[in-house]
């Protein structure tokens, strides 16, 4: 069993790693699926959408088990099935059949992005939780980064197929390790609660709304265009499969990763500066309106010009700015809810964000692809999410402000 907190981050953060590869890999051998299928791209997009529908499905289920099985057991059974499925999707030789199989992984991603954090949260010291969480949430960027460039080198040399079984593998042989971690105390909730009031305390919290809020549009931009971005590259902008891939990947990647690493010592020194009573929530607040809002013009410009090396020198930079809310975000998750809810809290936010965010972006992107014959007018939605999310976030600073008040008041 593993005792150290450093440990435990550690762990937790491979296996993300692990997580994000699996996610992405579809992405990039994207256009050999679609012509070996013979796919349009409305039903591309829809593969996406299978995966989150999967996923917001049963993340509040496991939220719900959280409270009555081992958390350590529920990660490593959700480990274990999207391993197992992502491998089974080299196998695939129809449009239903792959379509199931993502469903799958995302049922399988479900019980690990719902739980993982929680277990920071409650062995990680108050004053490291920025880096811990950034620690665990850069490798979302570091793993997609991966899946694009190790999905893509694969299919170049030995197929599609092969891109699936080699990164589905890795997940299935560390399952096992989420066993080794500590189980969190269990809260007391009383036996006179029921999981519909639970889901009323949390809806309640208004700071906790607005967040959720902000940060659905936020996704429903991240997960369209990580999703479409190298299919973009090589269709209107003439760059090769392998390329286009290979340089999303490594620029987004670059960029998640400095903006990641940046967001959670931000967070975490922001806070130690802060005189009001909740620099939790306010500071956390801030750094997602800012930095979303200054990464817009950027991604709008990836998609106004027509060069390649263009679009991939700004994407890295905007990846900076957007991956910078990688920790404030999902701190304020956590804290803007009461204790007892907060496995609840990352539950019905990741229900939430993929249900009204990235569950519609792909094809929605990829229909308006077909009805106009453009790829670009499609992507035009991405920065008119990031616009709305800024909104939200900014409202949300509005409103955590004014619980500083109500606190300092109370002492």
């Amino acid at each position: 069993m593993l005792q150290s907190p450093g440990a435990v981050v550690a762990l937790l953060s491979l296996l993300n790693l692990v997580n994000y590869v699996d996610r992405y890999v579809l992405a990039s051998v994207l256009p050999r699926v679609k012509a070996e299928l013979f796919l349009s791209d409305t039903e591309s997009g829809w593969l996406q959408t299978a995966f989150l529908v999967g996923y917001l499905v049963a993340s509040p289920v496991f939220a719900i088990l959280a409270n009555k099985v081992p958390r350590r057991v529920l990660l490593a059974v959700g480990i274990l099935v999207f391993g197992i499925a992502t491998m089974a999707s080299g196998y695939v030789h129809s449009f239903a059949a792959l379509l199931v199989l993502r469903g799958i992984v995302g049922v399988g991603e479900a019980s690990y992005a719902s739980l993982a954090p929680t277990f920071i949260d409650e062995n990680v010291a108050p004053g490291a939780r920025g880096r811990s969480l950034a620690a665990f949430f850069v490798m979302a960027p570091v793993g997609a980064a991966l899946g694009f460039v190790l999905g893509s080198q694969i299919e170049a040399r030995f197929g599609w197929r092969q891109s699936f079984f080699a990164t589905g593998l890795p997940a299935v042989l560390l399952a096992i390790t989420s066993l080794a971690l500590p189980e969190p105390p269990r809260v007391n909730r009383g036996l006179e609660r029921s999981i519909v009031a639970d889901f009323r305390e949390l809806l309640a919290q208004p700071v906790y709304r607005l967040n959720a809020a902000a940060y659905t549009a936020f996704t429903f931009c991240i997960g369209g265009f990580s999703y479409w971005a190298p299919t973009f590259a090589a269709r209107e902008l003439g760059a090769s499969l392998a390329k286009a891939s290979s340089s999303f990947g490594a620029s987004a990647g670059i960029g998640g990763l400095i903006g990641s690493i940046i967001g959670g010592i931000a967070y975490d020194r922001l806070q130690k500066k802060a005189k009001d009573a909740r620099p939790d929530l306010r500071v956390g607040l801030e750094l997602c309106a800012y930095t979303t809002l200054a990464a817009t013009p950027l991604v709008l410009a990836a998609f106004v010009f027509s060069s390649p090396g263009l679009f991939f020198a700004l994407v890295t930079p905007a990846m900076i700015l957007l991956f910078t809310s990688n920790a404030p975000v999902n701190a304020v998750i956590l804290r803007s809810a009461p204790e007892a809810l907060r496995p609840q809290a990352m539950g019905v936010t990741i229900a939430v964000i993929h249900l009204f965010g990235d569950l519609w972006s792909p094809p929605l992107v990829g229909f308006i692809s077909d009805r106009t014959g453009s790829l670009r007018a499609g992507c035009a939605v991405f920065p008119v999410a990031l616009v709305i999310a800024g909104v939200f976030w900014l409202r949300a600073v509005q409103v955590s402000r004014g619980l500083n008040v109500e606190s300092a008041a109370l002492k």
